[in-house]
């Protein structure tokens, strides 16, 4: 949906890419190790 206050057309094509790419796998790491942790957490609750 085009927004009145968005000049121009922000896609990694015509060359905007929000993350460095080092930034992106830094952030993926997290969301893993956050997933994983939580996981942990959890079967540590359940499994008696």
């Amino acid at each position: 949906m085009p927004y009145h206050q968005v000049t121009s057309i922000y896609t990694p094509y015509n060359g905007y890419y929000p993350l460095a790419p080092w930034a992106g796998l830094a952030v993926l790491a997290g969301y893993a190790v956050v997933s994983l942790a939580v996981a942990a957490i959890l079967l540590h609750r359940r499994d008696a």
